[in-house]
Order: structure tokens, then sequence, then C-alpha cells
């Protein structure tokens, strides 16, 4: 039993306060796999970029690793603020997957997966069509609503406020952030999105206070130690990556829940000790 990471990769161009920009690999597909590799695991792990150089930090982590090479690429802005939060601008849109991606070239990096981190970046670059081959052979499909609900354009960053039940079908677990919960169901109430969504198991996320979930016959809130002054790009990929395997592990959501936030405060902990490290 085990997780396979699914989406595309991006050319992410950070800029912390205070710091020169930091151009680096990002996406779903590497802060996933991170996490995961932070726990002693080696998912599969099936992606695209448009420069194998790009997806080599990726390629230690995984096994196997399962590469596309297209003509364009996801690419990435994140302006972060002393406050925390953060102004994205897409810069590139990079290539749609389809069913024939899942059941051709990625099929690998699926084999023998119980549960898919699927890591999207914007509308329509995972549909309905590809989250139903995703669920293929009773997997389940942990599914990042940030992508759904971007719209589909190079510039700022645009919720749409829009997650059909089309596209909710195949979903077993589904995580948005409190403004994306907002945005696409006017309430951050995990129980309240999950009784529109049809979705089994709902949950929100609040950076560094933690997430709720909601479950059948269950909900509640989950946390760990916060980490603060430090990059938290992918720390809601991580979360997720934490959260399907331990579901993959068998660990009731709540529990799996409880466990994704104390792995993505370890991640961040180690994240800021190699910064001041770097400094001294």
């Amino acid at each position: 039993m085990g997780v396979t990471i699914v989406g595309s990769t991006v050319r992410d161009v950070v800029h912390m306060p205070g710091c020169a920009p930091v151009h680096s690999t990002g996406g779903s597909p590497l802060f996933a796999a991170r996490a995961l590799s932070a726990l002693g695991v080696r998912p599969g792990v099936a992606t695209r970029c448009d420069d194998a150089a790009l997806a080599a930090p990726i390629a230690e982590l995984a096994d196997p690793l399962c590469l596309k090479l297209d003509a364009t690429v996801v690419q990435s802005e994140l302006r972060y603020r002393p406050d925390g939060e953060r102004d994205h601008t897409l810069a590139g849109l990079g290539e749609a997957w389809t069913e024939d991606d899942i059941t051709g070239w990625a099929a690998p990096a699926l084999a023998g997966a119980t549960w898919v981190h699927a890591g999207t970046q914007r509308g329509g670059d995972l549909g309905p069509a590809v989250l139903e081959a995703l669920a293929g052979g009773g997997r389940f499909v942990a599914l990042d609503a940030q992508g759904p609900l971007r719209r589909p354009e190079v510039g700022p960053l645009v919720l749409t406020g829009t997650l059909d039940a089309g596209l909710l079908r195949h979903v077993q677990a589904l995580k948005l952030s409190e403004h994306e919960a907002m945005a696409a169901y006017g309430t951050i109430d995990a129980s309240a999105i999950r009784a529109v969504s049809r979705v089994p198991e709902v949950l929100v996320t609040f950076g560094e206070w933690g997430a709720s979930l909601s479950c059948e016959g269950d909900s509640g809130q989950v946390s760990a130690q916060a980490v603060t002054d430090v990059d938290p790009t992918g720390a809601g990929d991580a979360f997720l990556a934490g959260y399907a395997h331990a579901r993959a592990q068998g660990m009731e959501p709540l529990t799996a829940g409880q466990v994704a936030c104390e792995g993505v405060s370890a991640l961040l902990a180690e994240r800021a000790r190699a910064a001041q490290r770097a400094r001294a």
C-alpha cells in the first residue's frame, strides 16, 4: 500500500521579504515527495515539465519517476509579505493532463498505489476524466483544490470559486486553504463543505494554526507546533501528501490529519534550521 504523486513540475521564483529572489524547482511533485522522503518513503511520481534538469531534484526522491518532457512549463512567481501572506502570479500555464497520460506513460508510477496525491496548479490541468483514471483500480484520490479554483490564464492568480460535481465525483479527500474554501463555498467549515461537495473527507488548512477536517461520523481540528519566519512554500503539498500516506497505512482521517500536521511542522523546523546555518 502506498501513495503516488501526480502533477506538473513548476519553475518557481520565490521572493521573501528583504531577500534576493530564489529560482528553483517547485510544484506538488517536489514538495510532496520531500514530505514522504522525510518519512522514509520513496513514492511513485508522475510529472511533466520542459527540462529534465528541472525535475532532477524529484528523481532522487521517487521510485519510480515517470517524466514527460513538454514544449512548455508551468511558471510561478511568489512574493511573500512580512505577514506571511503572498502574491502569486502565473507566468506560464504548461500542458493539461489527459486520460491517456494516466493510462500510458504515467502508469508505472501508479502501480501498487492505493492513494493518489493529485497536485494541481491551474484550472483544467487535472480534469474530470483524469481524476476518473486516477481512481481506476480502486485507488483513492486526494485532490488539492488550489489548481481547479485558479483561472487558467497568465497573470495574477484569480480564484474562480467553482468546484463542480463532475470534477469531485472521483475524489475521496479534498484539501482547501481557508481562502480557497471561502472562494468556493463561502465558509471555512469543513463539515458544511463536505455536505455540499459530497466529498467523503474534507480538509481546510489554516497555515501555522493547523487544519480542520470532516469525514463521515467525525470532525475536528488538528494542529502541531507553529513554525514562523520561514519560507512556507509547499507546506500545503506536504500536508496533503502526509495525509494520503497516513490514510494509505490504515490510519483514520483525524489521526492522519494530526500526523500530517506534525510532519509539516517538522519539515518547516528543519528548513528554518537550514536557513540559520546558511546565514551563519
